[in-house]
């Protein structure tokens, strides 16, 4: 425990100098908890948090820091929080109070990906904002919706931003919350999400990484496995109750996995696709990510984002701190403050590439060979907009 508190101390020290670093952040927060400042390591994941609420360590070091501090389940605030905030079910997806996450985030949060956030308004925020023009057409907010795309690109994010815009709140599920060693036990605690969904509406119910609790049942190797999916369908169409104004929204990486009767009409029956960030969302994302940072007057964050074309955010985020490693080891050596420059990031170029390259390889044979009805045009579309392969050097 004294070694972890030295550690956490030298880490507060090199913070001083580059507080936004996210890795030390995350070293910090381990070190913390090794040391049994257990209330200071949760601000620590909740930065992180605030910064990617998909961050699944710092979802679980967060949870383990409450746990460690026995803050019981009924000082937690109630259902009752402000629309448009995110919600998430306590006690791993069991029935239960739901809490209030980090603030609601809105379209203004998403910088660039105009295309995107028109579609989406389009299709999600106009049905809830306008309720009563669409019941005149026989329509209704709600229903099932895919994001997919390629990991790192904000599927997570946008979804927040989408229920922030339409001013309903969201309960974010992940796929750890619902599973369970016990027979039987995952179908009840999915049926008790979506019975909190419905209490809440209108809503979205968001699951995170759908394909990996609905992928094909044809993969699926225990029949547990098989009963799960099939319990997903029924809620799906809502056999066990109306789902009336819930929206359930899923992302995933792989959408060629999904089980077939999920993209069925009345459930996931629609589909969007989430790209890479466009150029003002790289300069967007690698302003932020650069927050708090010392940075050179020749640093040119609109000349970097021409040049990341393809990156995700996260990879974006990982250029930015390739390139403070950089310039933290000439800080080290010459004992003074380095500011980021254009030096710093063009060898952090070098090393930093696009992770989306891969997943458009896969998409596309798909586009190829099982296009039927379309659903990967979106993807083609893109990848016909793109003066080179993602991520080509200029």
């Amino acid at each position: 425990m004294k070694e972890a508190a030295e550690r956490a101390a030298a880490l507060r020290e090199a913070l001083a100098v580059s507080p936004d670093n996210a890795p030390l952040r995350r070293l910090l927060a381990r070190a913390l908890f090794e040391a049994g400042a257990a209330a200071e390591a949760a601000r620590e994941w909740e930065w992180l948090l605030e910064r990617d609420p998909g961050d699944a360590e710092a979802r679980a070091g967060r949870e383990r820091c409450r746990e460690a501090l026995a803050v019981p389940a009924e000082e937690e605030e109630a259902a009752a929080a402000p629309r448009g905030r995110v919600l998430r079910l306590v006690e791993g997806g069991r029935q239960g109070a739901a809490r209030p996450r980090p603030p609601r985030l809105t379209f203004a949060d998403v910088g660039g990906m105009e295309e995107l956030k028109e579609e989406l308004g389009r299709r999600i925020v106009d049905p809830f904002r306008r309720p009563e023009l669409y019941r005149a057409y026989g329509r209704r907010a709600g229903g099932g919706m895919l994001l997919f795309g390629p990991p790192g690109c904000g599927k997570t994010y946008v979804a927040q931003a989408t229920a922030g815009e339409a001013g309903v709140p969201i309960v974010v599920v992940a796929i750890e919350e619902i599973l369970d060693l016990y027979v039987g036990e995952s179908e009840k605690h999915l049926a008790a999400i979506f019975a909190e969904a419905r209490r809440l509406a209108p809503a979205v119910l968001f699951f995170d990484e759908v394909d990996a609790l609905g992928a094909s049942r044809q993969q699926a190797r225990q029949p547990h496995e098989r009963r799960l999916i099939s319990q997903l369908l029924v809620e799906l169409d809502g056999a066990a109750a109306d789902n009336a104004g819930v929206l359930v929204l899923g992302a995933t990486n792989s959408l060629w996995h999904v089980d077939p009767a999920l993209r069925r009409p009345g459930r996931f029956d629609r589909t969007i696709f989430v790209p890479p960030p466009d150029a003002a969302a790289r300069q967007a994302i690698l302003g932020l990510a650069l927050r708090g940072k010392p940075v050179g007057e020749d640093l040119d964050l609109g000349h970097w984002a021409r040049l990341t074309e393809g990156f995700s955010g996260a990879d974006l985020t990982a250029l930015v701190e390739e390139a403070t490693d950089r310039a933290m080891q000439e800080a080290l050596a010459g004992g003074k403050v380095c500011p980021l420059s254009r030096r710093h990031f063009a060898a952090a170029r070098e090393t930093v590439q696009p992770s989306t390259t891969e997943w458009f390889e896969t998409a596309r044979r798909y586009a190829k060979y099982a296009n039927e009805a379309g659903t990967y045009d979106p993807v083609l579309a893109y990848l016909s907009r793109q003066s080179g392969r993602p991520g080509r050097r200029r």
